[in-house]
């Protein structure tokens, strides 16, 4: 439609028409193809919507499948990592470093329970044969008694022995919680020196202690003293008659440096590096007649690094050994 003046003032409306049916027809042909169109082009869709989510998904089912698969045998599998980086792989990684820990702990106990069997094996055995001889051929109450003292003592050996395992076993399961106050080290190291000097006139050693005052450290004081405790009762132990041990102890840059030096037979190069590892102990020359199961220095090593502090041997066979223990000081004290 479109409104015309003539040159005279007139007005006239032109009005032009063209047939609509070919348009119509495009669009029932339009309409029909997405009649036919729309479910196939649903279903690809579909289709590849599935492919897709199942490709994405496939690193959570070998998850699954791996993690389905573990168990105490075998824990050193680990969960399959793509290398994309994403969230996926984030999560095995967390996975794999949890499996890792329970790995190393699962190997601790095994470790654990191997070694509190070769060690109570043979002392049950011998129990054992020394009842049974003494019932078989023992006439007297003499004999029965000398029987029944001796297995008090290995029994007395044993108890201190599953006392100081379960010790270990609680500090590294987090069970024992550790105090954080002023801890005056003078004090401890005088309590010490009455308590092992007796030891050591008795193994024939001289025990010597230098101080400094105002020696303060930051911890707890049970578990400090246990810990220096340790370590003198081994010097004394390791150290022949004749010999000696000097302990010092000195504030060095806001720390507590103690040294406990001996005369005693040494440790070897090679020992050195694992004589903190629970149960291990050196060559039997060094272990012969000498009480003990390698926990002390397992328990020593928990409590100075839960202190905040260091621990370091120096050795020589035949000469003796140096530990250095450095507790962190008190910031308020002169030390």
């Amino acid at each position: 439609n479109q409104p015309v003046s003539s040159p005279g003032g007139r007005r006239f409306l032109v009005q032009v028409g063209i047939s609509l049916k070919p348009m119509e027809n495009v669009l029932g042909r339009v309409a029909s193809l997405g009649l036919w169109l729309g479910p196939i082009a649903l279903l690809l869709a579909a289709t590849a919507g599935w492919f897709m989510a199942s490709r994405a998904l496939n690193p959570v089912r070998n998850i699954v499948r791996t993690a389905q698969k573990l168990d105490v045998s075998n824990l050193h599998q680990r969960l399959p990592v793509t290398g994309a980086r994403d969230e996926l792989d984030e999560l095995a990684v967390t996975f794999n470093e949890a499996f890792a820990r329970l790995d190393g702990a699962v190997g601790e106990m095994k470790q654990l329970m191997a070694s509190m069997a070769h060690e109570l094996r043979t002392p049950l055995a011998a129990l054992r044969g020394e009842a049974e001889i003494v019932l078989l051929h023992g006439k007297t109450i003499a004999e029965f008694r000398q029987l029944l003292s001796s297995q008090l003592e290995e029994i007395d050996k044993h108890a201190r022995l599953i006392d100081r395992l379960l010790t270990v076993t609680r500090a590294e399961s987090g069970l024992l919680q550790l105090k954080r106050q002023p801890v005056d080290m003078e004090s401890l190291l005088k309590d010490l020196a009455d308590t092992l000097g007796v030891l050591a006139v008795a193994k024939g050693v001289s025990l010597n202690f230098e101080y400094g005052r105002n020696l303060v450290a930051m911890g707890d004081a049970q578990w400090l003293k246990h810990a220096v405790l340790n370590v003198i009762d081994n010097a004394i132990k390791y150290t022949p008659e004749g010999g000696s041990i000097q302990v010092r102890a000195n504030g060095v840059g806001g720390f507590v440096l103690l040294e406990v030096e001996d005369t005693g037979i040494g440790i070897s190069a090679d020992a050195v590096p694992h004589i903190f590892e629970r149960f291990y102990r050196a060559d039997s020359s060094r272990a012969k007649d000498i009480e003990g199961v390698g926990l002390g220095l397992n328990l020593v090593k928990w409590i100075v690094d839960h202190h905040g502090g260091e621990i370091h041997v120096e050795s020589t066979p035949g000469q003796g050994s140096t530990f250095r223990l450095r507790f962190p000081g008190d910031a308020h004290s002169p030390t």
